[in-house]
């Protein structure tokens, strides 16, 4: 799949003031960002996030197509559901470049193959010391276990 772990500095930025831890591991941390429209979010979640404005209509339909021209690479034309991503960081002060680059190729893979991005959620994996010690099997028991709970 396309773009499952493509992101703009820009929309790293964003997405880190945005999101929530989901996992503290020893080995690694695991934020969330929901990127579903506040209405699909309310009737998956059972929560609202507030909608309410005191700007006119006209003001209103300017910030929404202003919304809509800033959206991530993930929105998809209107009808379609947007698809998640998948950010890996791992610091080079813990393991060589073959252990760093297998533990992104297993978070990867994980996501993909379990279609995780299909639930429209952007994470973020800060991979630590702890976490190159990590199984394929421990690691996709966490990153599941991230979206059982969201």
């Amino acid at each position: 799949m396309k773009h499952l772990s493509h992101f703009t500095s820009e929309e790293v930025s964003q997405i880190i003031k945005k999101a929530r831890r989901a996992v503290r591991h020893p080995g690694l941390d695991i934020l969330v960002s929901d990127l579903r429209p506040p209405e699909k979010a309310l009737a998956e979640t059972g929560h609202a996030l507030s909608t309410k404005s005191n700007l006119s209509s006209e003001a209103q339909s300017k910030n929404e197509q202003k919304k809509k021209t800033n959206l991530p690479d993930t929105a998809l034309p209107s009808g379609e559901r947007r698809r998640g991503r998948i950010l890996v960081v791992t610091p080079k002060k813990i393991g060589s470049s073959p252990q760093r680059n297998r533990i992104r190729r297993r978070l990867k893979a994980i996501f993909y193959e379990e279609k995780l991005f299909e639930r429209g959620i952007d994470v973020i994996v800060f991979v630590k010391k702890k976490g190159i010690e990590l199984t394929f099997n421990q690691l996709k028991k966490l990153l599941i276990g991230v979206f059982e709970t969201t």
